[in-house]
């Protein structure tokens, strides 16, 4: 009675305490040790689950009573401060238990799971360590390898006898043998229950003893190495007490305890629930039910997927037995591509086709397969687009279409127990069929973020139907389209524009093959607003550089050859320092050749892979080919543009199998098309290199600046007629013709009067012949290209750094002998080379030399037309070399300072101001920097100063070392 119990905050007996314990040892009712156990025992409450549990919201009553049946089984009597936090426990583990059956689910079905389903409810020890890894519980003191102990501990089934004996061993032996005779008793006089299954079944061996081995076998095994679902929240609890106090129970163990359930509630919504994964099976089925494209998918292919499933299962069944559902042994075989069935035309039925492998080689997987993997590369309508550098990647495994198999059956159908092949477990009807597709679909594709589940679907049903292979089915889902603009319907006359014009203008873009420019068509209808208001200028810009009569008729004459473009690209300085004309060869060579669509086409097509293209129409019902024919309209705006190249189709395939034909020539459409090319060109040439980080200018933007400051500022222009009504009404430029009139006069009579070659040609003519023109201006290397540096009369002008090139050549001098000629003389059929349209008068030839002149020194944009055509008759008669014009024609002069305009300072006398000024013209000062610019400032400032540094040098000019009066 004087000892005091601080567990209990009071003495170990009260007198009355002491009284009844004497009076039980008197009677020996029990004994001394017995009465200080009760005594001083310490007594904690347990939480009375079957009273007090209620179903959650949101539970159902399948999901309750499983909840209350794992609570009832499960053991957590060893764990530290058992039962204090028994109702947090049970409280925070049935909040969590729909999310933590979810994941103890999937983590379940291993490939021993898939072969019965009582397997598939219990967790093996390499599950456990996907689900440790996945659910990321590990830490840095608490790693998979001491988990194994938990894992052991709650697996074992013992635990709580084991617990009980620990507890036994630390109490007084008279007291446990007092216990044990107590609970004895009780049991001896408890009723005999008659329920089925209230004892375990018995077997005797052949000696009548109980045969324990046989009673461990079977289906009553319990295994020794996996958890159950009520082992595996016991696992969680303590795991989760573990991780929270990984010391305790050590000696140097100084930190606070950290109690439950307040670590569980922390690892499962902090790491547990948000790693690992769970069995979405249900929650699928919700979600495909409730998925409007999915149902969509399996309404536009429920009567090919009824047909189909019925005519498998009557294909597959047993013989004598049919209940039209699909087993897993056919879901397999049609998974792994070993069974086809294809319907073939004029039969009502599909045939079976099974694929069996030789001896002693692996089955591999049929062609048909869903399962296996495959990668294909992104494709698109727009050129040179960076995303088809993307790789998609499906994947289905064997492992994965079982999974599909099981989890599309229903929980009602779900047994512990073994199942047969026929069992409602162990086949889909056709609903749960439909599942078992869609689960496939979401693990098959599911990678791929651009397609929806309803897109897998389909992709499937493709699959399984043989409509499409899986590189067909990925390449349809994540194709770029990119809508092309239709310049037919959208395109509108511009201000002022006739309907026949912007017929031509359409017959023109329709054209024109720039797909295989970069980011085509994502540009194309930036570009068509660019060129169409500007198609007018372009022409006449186009006509200024085809102008050559060398072609074998007037048709090819409206096109542009290499050196009529060699002349373009001088004239309005495309060259770049980085992309010059060898390039821009490339362009016209490529704008040139008329089977852009087709190569463009067949480099997309080698890309693609052989299993997508299987599945393509055949070549004979591609576009363009329906019918046999398909020909191209040739309009006569067409041939005015260049129609050469608006050849029909003879016959759908015969176009495809000819050799692109290359005229070296260039149509208007074919222009324009080169014009988009050198615009991107120009703008970015560096790109596509290794290494190139400049940022790419759009087609758009490129061609805008290469149109609006390149080339319409200074490309020559069809303008025969303006030339006669602006320059040759020149007053300047007359009397520089008037000048040289006598002398020109002079060589065109004693030419035109020369027959020694005329006779020998077949030619007889009192006027300038084209050929005639031609071999003079050879002969006196009129045509050419020279170069020369600019000059400057500044020192170290800057500008002086550049070259100045002029350029002539035949087809310039071509044109401008045919645009000399009246316009009534001109025809679009062939002449004799003695009618009015191929020879020139005298009046005429002086226009041809206007024209001839002011093409040649176009790049002198010091000179005018007269000062042009002035340099050119220097180099005509031999007065001075293309060089020497051109350096006085660009040479920069400055105005020197005149020594007339000094004048006196206020108090300077006219002697002292001569002396000045033979003092100044005396200074060299030509060498300096910027001479003669500053010269009349420096004479300014010298002259105001001139007093003081005259001075200023004699006082440094009388030195006594000097040897005489002269020489200071």
């Amino acid at each position: 009675m004087t000892t005091f119990l601080p567990s209990h905050s009071r003495k170990a007996m009260t007198m009355a305490d002491a009284t009844k314990s004497w009076l039980q040892n008197l009677l020996f009712e029990k004994t001394p040790e017995m009465c200080m156990w009760e005594a001083t025992v310490i007594k904690a409450d347990r939480y009375d689950w079957q009273k007090q549990t209620k179903m959650l919201p949101g539970f159902s009553p399948a999901q309750h009573k499983l909840w209350c049946q794992c609570w009832e089984n499960a053991v957590l009597v060893d764990i530290h401060h058992f039962p204090l936090w028994e109702k947090g426990v049970h409280d925070t583990l049935q909040q969590h238990f729909p999310v933590l059956m979810r994941i103890f689910s999937h983590y379940t079905k291993g490939i021993s799971g898939i072969d019965s389903a009582a397997d598939a409810l219990e967790m093996e020890l390499e599950e456990f360590h996907d689900f440790v890894k996945d659910a990321k519980i590990e830490t840095r003191m608490i790693n998979f390898t001491m988990m194994t102990n938990v894992f052991a501990k709650a697996n074992a089934s013992n635990t709580a006898e084991a617990f009980e004996q620990r507890m036994r061993e630390r109490r007084n032996t008279t007291v446990v043998s007092e216990q044990e005779g107590a609970k004895f008793a009780e049991e001896r006089n408890k009723p005999i229950s008659p329920k089925k299954g209230a004892f375990p079944d018995v077997f005797l061996d052949k000696e009548g003893e109980m045969d324990t081995k046989k009673m461990n076998q079977g289906p009553r095994a319990k295994p020794d190495n996996r958890l159950t679902l009520t082992e595996f929240l016991s696992c969680m609890v303590r795991i989760s007490f573990l991780r929270a106090n990984p010391k305790h129970g050590q000696y140097d163990n100084k930190a606070k305890l950290v109690e439950l359930p307040g670590c569980l509630k922390k690892m499962l919504e902090e790491v547990l629930i948000p790693n690992a994964k769970q069995d979405m099976s249900s929650l699928f089925r919700e979600e495909i039910a409730q998925d409007a494209e999915v149902q969509a998918v399996f309404e536009e292919y429920r009567e090919k997927m009824t047909y189909y499933y019925t005519e498998v299962n009557l294909l597959m069944a047993v013989k004598g037995k049919v209940d039209n559902k699909l087993s897993m042994e056919t879901w397999m075989d049609i998974a792994r591509g070993y069974l086809h069935f294809q319907k073939k035309k004029g039969s009502k039925h599909m045939e079976k086709a099974k694929t069996t492998s030789k001896p002693g080689e692996s089955a591999g997987l049929g062609e048909g397969a869903i399962v296996g993997d495959c990668t294909v590369l992104r494709e698109s309508d727009i050129t040179g687009d960076e995303r088809c550098k993307e790789k998609f990647t499906c994947r289905l495994s064997t492992l994965e279409a079982k999974y599909a198999f099981l989890n599309s059956q229903s929980l009602e159908q779900m047994a512990a127990g073994d199942a047969s092949d026929s069992d409602n477990m162990a086949t889909l009807d056709y609903d749960e069929f439909l599942e078992c597709v869609a689960r496939c679909a979401r693990d098959k594709y599911g990678e791929i973020k651009l397609m929806s589940l309803a897109d897998g679907v389909r992709g499937v049903i493709q699959n399984i139907l043989g409509e499409k292979s899986d590189e067909a089915v990925i390449r349809d889902a994540t194709y770029i389209h990119a809508e092309r603009y239709d310049a037919e319907k959208e395109t509108k006359p511009l201000k002022g524009e006739s309907q026949k014009d912007l017929e031509k203008w359409l017959a023109c873009w329709e054209r024109m093959e720039i797909m295989d420019v970069h980011l085509w068509p994502t540009w194309e209808k930036e570009v068509h607003d660019i060129l169409h208001p500007l198609f007018k200028e372009l022409q006449l810009i186009f006509l200024a550089y085809t102008r050559s009569i060398s072609e074998d008729s007037a048709e090819d004459a409206m096109e542009m050859s290499m050196d009529e473009f060699h002349d373009f690209v001088v004239d309005v300085g495309l060259e770049t320092k980085q992309y010059k004309f060898e390039q821009m060869q490339n362009q016209f060579i490529k704008a040139n050749a008329n089977n852009i669509a087709q190569v463009h086409a067949q480099r997309r097509d080698l890309k693609r892979d052989t299993g997508s293209k299987a599945h393509d129409k055949p070549e004979w019902a591609r576009e363009g080919r329906l019918g046999g024919t398909a020909k191209i309209k040739a309009s006569n705006e067409g041939s005015q543009m260049g129609g050469a190249h608006n050849t029909a189709y003879k016959g759908g395939y015969a176009m495809e199998m000819q050799d692109a034909k290359k005229d070296q020539e260039l149509g208007l459409n074919e222009f324009l098309n080169m014009m988009i090319r050198i615009a991107f060109w120009r703008a970015n040439p560096t790109f596509g290199l290794h290494g190139s980080k400049a940022e790419v200018v759009p087609v758009a933007q490129a061609l805008s600046t290469l149109l609006n400051e390149v080339i319409l500022p200074r490309a020559k222009r069809e303008n025969s007629a303006a030339f006669k009504q602006k320059e040759m009404q020149d007053p300047k430029l007359i009397a520089v013709l008037d000048t040289y009139k006598p002398k020109l006069k002079e060589w065109y009579d004693k030419k035109v009067s020369d027959d020694s070659e005329g006779p020998r040609m077949g030619i007889i003519s009192d006027k300038l012949g084209f050929d005639e023109w031609l071999r003079v201006l050879d002969r006196q290397d009129i045509v050419g290209e020279w170069e020369v540096e600019q000059m400057s009369e500044i020192t170290g002008d800057e500008s002086t750094k550049g070259n100045i090139k002029c350029r002539l050549s035949i087809p310039t001098c071509k044109n401008a002998f045919m645009d000399s000629q009246s316009v009534d003389q001109l025809t679009v059929g062939q002449a004799d080379a003695v009618s009015d349209q191929a020879v020139l008068d005298f009046d005429e030839w002086m226009e041809c030399i206007a024209r001839i002149a002011t093409a040649k020194y176009s790049a002198l944009k010091q000179l005018d037309a007269a000062g042009k055509v002035r340099c050119f008759l220097q180099n005509f008669f031999g007065e001075a070399t293309e060089e020497e014009v051109m350096r006085v024609a660009t040479y920069i002069r400055a105005v020197r300072y005149d020594l007339a305009e000094s004048q006196p300072l206020k108090d300077e006398s006219p002697e002292e101001h001569a002396a000045f000024l033979a003092e100044f013209k005396q200074l060299t000062l030509d060498g300096l920097y910027g001479f003669p610019l500053w010269e009349a400032e420096v004479h300014d400032l010298l002259h105001a100063n001139f007093r003081e540094l005259a001075s200023i040098f004699r006082g440094y000019c009388k030195s006594l070392g000097e040897g005489s009066s002269d020489e200071s």
